[in-house]
């Protein structure tokens, strides 16, 4: 009975943090889509390097999270969302993920909502809707798997 119940912690450890994995790999991925877009004045040899950095990161992000839900383990969609895992510290570490994500985008949303005056004058002028949104998402992703992987990563 405990031999099948360490192969499910297992099974759940992995896929959380290889879904963190992902999440981080896409955050950075659309930060850097979002960044590229502001910095690049046309094509030129750095245009390129960004692009193949962003190209490999989604890459990458995509990899990790097709592998967890294809060949991944299969713990329930409903515990992985709602954060009910067997185990009581993974469950503690996908909602500190959850807060640090809230915390997180709610900070930079006041910071842009009550400092856009000062900003508005000079880097927000070039930023276009969909890229400050592309942006404050890749925030959001980076936020949530942060910690996560941090703690695992002590675990070990």
């Amino acid at each position: 009975m405990s031999s099948k119940m360490e192969i499910k912690q297992y099974d759940e450890q992995t896929c959380l943090r290889m879904s963190a994995a992902g999440s981080l790999h896409i955050g950075l991925a659309l930060m850097s889509f979002a960044l590229f877009d502001l910095l690049s004045d046309g094509f030129n040899v750095g245009a390129a390097i960004f692009a193949f950095v962003f190209m490999s990161l989604l890459l990458r992000g995509l990899y990790f999270s097709v592998s967890v839900a294809m060949f991944g383990p299969k713990p329930s969609s409903k515990g992985y969302w709602s954060s009910l895992f067997q185990d009581e510290y993974l469950n503690y570490l996908n909602m500190k993920g959850y807060k640090w994500a809230f915390m997180t985008i709610s900070g930079l949303l006041f910071i842009l909502y009550f400092g856009g005056e000062k900003l508005s004058s000079g880097l927000l002028q070039e930023i276009s809707i969909k890229n400050l949104a592309m942006f404050q998402i890749g925030v959001v992703w980076i936020a949530y798997s942060t910690p996560i992987l941090f703690e695992l990563r002590k675990e070990e």
